[in-house]
């Protein structure tokens, strides 16, 4: 017997559904998400979500830290725990930024 199709969302952490469903609502509004959780929790399942909704909102999409030029691109970053102190100056201003786009994923480790 055949298996209905999951509904969106469950293959992200209940926790994320909310804010994942928000962007998918409206992917190309920007927003700032921290999506923080040890190793296993999902954060790049959340990510891939992220990625996908805005893809197919046909933003473009970057998952590395800005360089120069990078202005109009969506950053959805994953493993932001291990970016150098230049790469975390240089997303910050992004995030300053009320018309940019940043996700990142990060350990809940002490950061800079």
């Amino acid at each position: 017997m055949a298996r209905p199709a999951s509904e969106p969302l469950t293959n992200i952490p209940p926790a994320a559904r909310d804010t994942v469903a928000s962007l998918l609502a409206a992917p190309t509004v920007p927003v700032k998400i921290l999506v923080s959780g040890g190793i296993g929790t999902g954060k790049s399942s959340v990510l891939a979500a992220i990625r996908s909704a805005l893809r197919a909102a046909e933003v473009a999409v970057l998952t590395r830290p800005p360089k120069e030029g990078d202005d109009s691109a969506a950053f959805v970053i994953d493993n932001a725990h291990l970016l150098d102190d230049a790469e975390l100056a240089r997303l910050g201003e992004l995030v300053a930024d009320p018309a940019s786009t940043v996700v990142i994923a990060a350990e809940p480790l002490a950061h800079h």
